[in-house]
């Protein structure tokens, strides 16, 4: 779908709706986030992920995550990972 814009509609709405009870919900909304160049968003849900979720703090963890994703898919996800790294972990040292 080219539409980035009404998927990320959609996907917040069903993550809404489900109360962001798959752990998808997150990554999937901070990769949508991120096609639509809001990044600051995209860490944020990003962020959720991780308090949600703490291993997908580490790097390690998202690899294993991520491992059958397509390349542009493990591309998105590594640009939000060290952009929230960068943002949320990196800045408090």
């Amino acid at each position: 779908m080219d539409d980035h814009r009404a998927a990320l509609r959609e996907w917040q709405l069903a993550s809404q709706k489900n109360d962001f009870s798959n752990d998808y919900d997150y990554y999937t909304l901070a990769i949508g986030y991120w096609s639509i160049s809001d990044y600051q968003c995209a860490m944020e849900y990003y962020d959720r992920l991780v308090k949600a979720y703490p291993p997908l703090g580490n790097v390690n963890s998202l690899e294993n995550r991520i491992a059958n994703w397509t390349i542009k898919e493990k591309t998105a996800m590594h640009s939000v990972f060290i952009l929230w790294k960068r943002a949320y972990i990196e800045s408090k040292n």
